[in-house]
């Protein structure tokens, strides 16, 4: 399956960001800039399902709405979000195979 991207735009005046995906987000930047010169880039993710990732994202700041994909939260909170996420399954994950690791141990130790 091909990454879609998810990117963050934010807007240097008034300190909201966009949560959005798009194929070219540089391009979809040009495209907001036509509106509101105060936009600037702050970061792009590729997932395998971004539109998921973004209404979860959505949903997640739906209190900071200010109006269509703008949330007045800093776009480093909306990064710190995804990447702890991230951090949280893969602990997750490594934890359960060394609980599994541990189990096989003693089940071997105690045969």
């Amino acid at each position: 399956m091909k990454k879609q991207k998810l990117y963050l735009i934010v807007d240097t005046k008034s300190k909201c960001t966009k949560i959005g995906i798009a194929k070219h987000p540089e391009t979809r930047l040009r495209q907001l800039r036509t509106g509101n010169p105060n936009l600037e880039l702050y970061k792009v993710y590729s997932f395998s399902n971004a539109r998921k990732k973004e209404k979860e994202l959505h949903r997640k700041f739906r209190n900071k709405r200010v109006g269509g994909e703008f949330f007045k939260v800093s776009p480093s909170t909306i990064d710190n979000y995804i990447r702890g996420k991230s951090k949280k399954i893969i602990t997750v994950f490594y934890t359960l195979v060394l609980l599994g690791l541990l189990l096989a141990f003693f089940y071997i130790l105690l045969s």
